[in-house]
């Protein structure tokens, strides 16, 4: 999602997340107005979590997500590694209208610790590669694929 920031050239756009180098990445962005969720920071992973970030999502309703994963799995649907980001992710995805996933070829195929949610709550997946067999299943559920 960082690098989708890095991109971003709208204006008047608006933008919430919990992770502190995206906001800072946006700052340089005269257009866009960021609004960062409260919480405890993760060393490392430069992201807030906690009640008062989960807190912040329950509270706010948007168009589009744009959210990442550790792992996609076709039986397991979306995973992450840490259970600090997992609530969060969850508040995220009931506060959004459309959800994009986003992820490299390095996810797909791959589960991890925690289950963020099935392929029921996301509308598109943005990855460079996605095995055929693991994209035909997606699509299969109702996912839009996108690759480059």
């Amino acid at each position: 999602t960082l690098e989708l920031a890095k991109c971003i050239n709208a204006k008047n756009l608006t933008v919430f997340t919990n992770d502190l180098q995206i906001a800072l990445e946006l700052s340089k962005k005269k257009d866009v107005s960021v609004n960062v969720s409260g919480g405890s920071l993760i060393p490392g992973v430069y992201t807030l979590t906690g009640y008062d970030s989960v807190d912040f999502y329950k509270g706010i309703h948007v168009e589009k997500l744009f959210l990442s994963c550790d792992a996609i799995d076709a039986d397991f649907g979306i995973s992450n590694r840490d259970i600090r980001e997992v609530e969060i992710k969850k508040a995220m995805l009931k506060s959004a209208n459309e959800v994009f996933m986003m992820a490299d070829h390095s996810k797909m195929n791959a589960k991890v610790l925690i289950k963020v949610t099935g392929f029921e709550n996301i509308d598109k997946l943005i990855a460079d590669e996605i095995p055929k067999e693991l994209r035909d299943i997606i699509s299969s559920k109702g996912v839009e694929v996108i690759t480059e």
